[in-house]
């Protein structure tokens, strides 16, 4: 409960700074100082209804401001301050409007000569055998990586049978990389069951087609290719159908 209050110069309603009736003007003046700046003597109080309109014009330092407040104050009421200040630092949008505060430029040269700056950082890291002996043992890790996904690809093709972690089988509808996802080959698997993630989308991007939850994603190297047909036409022994 609570009466928010507006400041006329800064534009500002404080919904989440809410007045409590029985305090002094004083002690709500002394807050409204707080958020905003403006002294209490620089202070003009009024309270405003649902609509805007004012309903009366708080004064008094030492009455409580439910003197002012009809029983239903708090429900969308306000409490309007105007800064009646005329060399108010907030007039004109001093407190809010960045672009009048005189910002510090250096020169690029000064800024290159600089010890501490972030440039100087990075060239000292360019400068570093150690750093870039680790930047390119990743880098040669990440080739590997991708010439190994190449390699495992190049053996796979759309409409090849497939076997994945956990027994489960489908046909292969995409292989190739996907630019929504991380860089190297991708392999687009339509599952024979619905215990995929999706219907053949990449970040909202349609790869390939197939039915709810039967499509997935793996690398190359995450699934097994070859003669896998769909479990319903396995030859079972009778034993084992149930």
């Amino acid at each position: 409960s609570g009466i928010p209050g507006i400041h006329n110069l800064l534009d500002t309603t404080f919904f989440e700074i809410r007045f409590d009736t029985a305090s002094s003007v004083m002690s709500v003046k002394q807050r409204i100082y707080q958020l905003s700046g403006t002294p209490p003597q620089h202070q003009a109080l009024t309270l405003r209804n649902q609509a805007g309109d004012a309903v009366a014009a708080v004064s008094g330092d030492d009455s409580p401001l439910g003197l002012f407040c009809p029983p239903d104050a708090a429900e969308g009421y306000t409490l309007d301050c105007r800064d009646t200040n005329p060399h108010s630092m907030a007039a004109n949008g001093g407190l809010q409007d960045l672009s009048r505060v005189e910002k510090y430029e250096m020169a690029d040269h000064v800024y290159d000569e600089r010890e501490d700056s972030v440039r100087n950082w990075k060239r000292k890291l360019a400068e570093d055998p150690e750093v870039q002996a680790k930047i390119a043992a990743r880098k040669a890790a990440a080739d590997a990586q991708r010439e190994k996904l190449e390699q495992a690809a190049s053996a796979v093709a759309v409409g090849d049978r497939c076997e994945i972690v956990g027994g489960n089988r489908g046909t292969v509808r995409f292989v190739g990389d996907i630019p929504e996802l991380k860089p190297g080959v991708w392999v687009g698997i339509e599952l024979d069951e619905p215990v995929g993630r999706h219907s053949g989308e990449a970040k909202g991007r349609q790869v390939f087609e197939c039915a709810p939850r039967c499509g997935l994603f793996l690398r190359p190297t995450q699934a097994k290719f070859g003669e896998y047909p769909p479990v319903d036409d396995l030859d079972l022994d009778s034993e084992d159908e149930l």
